[in-house]
């Protein structure tokens, strides 16, 4: 790749300390966990890794801001939008990420040579080595998740200590339950099978409680906050009177996220979730913005509708549910100047602003 190291341009140059590219790379562990396509974008406010599932129904992004580098550069655009707008695949990272531990900083930047073009990733190391290592990427479109916080009803704030040790007693099922009330939280944990099954069968589960396969509580004393709204659609009720919200999605892509917080080179300490409590309406869960970090990391999921308000029952043949039943991510892609995407994207309904 050396033809594409002596031109590199692109206008990008950012650089990065040994402790916090292993930061980097607990993101693209994070990502590799929910897409097989890394998006990089960078622009006068810093740099943002996304990805998106297979199925468009989890969206992850972490942005890097300019405190997060020991130097960057990129270049301007009128509008504030991305002037540096790429696509990897995660598996060509690996090599990358290979030895971190010995790298004392890392230089990121573009290059072409002919047609083709190529991120930089050049790594000093302690022995004094220097490794570089070119990746082709695609130029892309900018897609995000908007979803706007403000407009959600429900919220809740939970250390990611506590969040972990509540979610391991969960084990490994499809999908988790998650009730917040101003008595604290509960996750729910159930195997449906094949087949999803929503709300209504965690709710008919509470009268065969020998379906539930664990249940665990967090105390609102525990939480640094929970806010429910007595007013919203879709709000119960517990058996003290009290309003309940309350929401279903698959938990690994929870984990993923989860994992990376409390990875030792990161280790955020909350994360805020903000949902509404009708079925099929999307959650995002957020660690907000920590300027001492330089990183902000963003989770928007889709939930899971009961089967009756997906227009039906689930199959019960062995297949995977109908797209009916999962809610298609409501905080869908969306370019930046407000097109949906194409292609895969376009499927996808689109979103609230965030």
């Amino acid at each position: 790749m050396a033809a594409a190291e002596a031109s590199t341009g692109g206008g990008l140059a950012a650089f990065v300390s040994g402790k916090n590219m292993k930061v980097f790379a607990a993101a693209v562990s994070a990502i590799a966990k929910i897409g097989k396509d890394l998006y990089l974008d960078a622009s006068e406010d810093g740099m943002m890794l996304r990805a998106l599932n297979g199925s468009n129904s989890v969206y992850l992004a972490v942005l890097f801001t300019r405190g997060f580098f020991t130097h960057f550069e990129a270049p301007s655009v009128r509008d504030g939008s991305p002037s540096v707008r790429c696509k990897v695949q995660v598996k060509a990272m690996q090599p990358v990420l290979t030895g971190i531990r010995s790298v004392e900083s890392t230089r990121i930047a573009l290059a072409k040579s002919g047609v083709t073009s190529y991120i930089i990733f050049q790594h000093q190391c302690s022995s004094g080595a220097v490794k570089t290592h070119a990746l082709m990427y695609e130029d892309t479109e900018v897609f995000a998740a908007v979803y706007d916080r403000a407009q959600a009803s429900h919220n809740f704030v939970v250390s990611c200590r506590t969040l972990d040790t509540a979610l391991e007693h969960l084990g490994v099922p499809q999908e988790v339950f998650v009730q917040a009330s101003d008595a604290g939280i509960e996750f729910r944990a159930h195997h449906f099978g094949p087949a999803l099954g929503g709300k209504a069968a965690f709710r008919e589960d509470l009268a065969h409680k020998a379906h539930v396969e664990a249940s665990v509580s967090i105390r609102a004393d525990d939480l640094e906050r929970v806010c429910v709204s007595d007013t919203a659609p879709g709000v119960g009720s517990d058996e003290d009177g009290r309003p309940t919200a309350s929401f279903v999605t698959t938990l690994s892509e929870m984990r993923a996220m989860l994992e990376f917080c409390r990875a030792p080179a990161v280790d955020i300490g909350h994360l805020s979730f903000y949902f509404d409590s009708e079925d099929g309406a999307p959650i995002l869960v957020t660690s907000e913005r920590n300027e001492d970090l330089g990183i902000v990391v963003d989770q928007v999921m889709a939930t899971i509708a009961d089967e009756d308000a997906a227009g039906g029952a689930p199959p019960r043949d062995g297949t995977s549910a109908a797209p009916a039943e999962r809610t298609a991510l409501a905080a869908a892609a969306e370019h930046d100047d407000g097109t949906p995407a194409r292609g895969p994207e376009s499927k996808r309904p689109r979103p609230a602003g965030h």
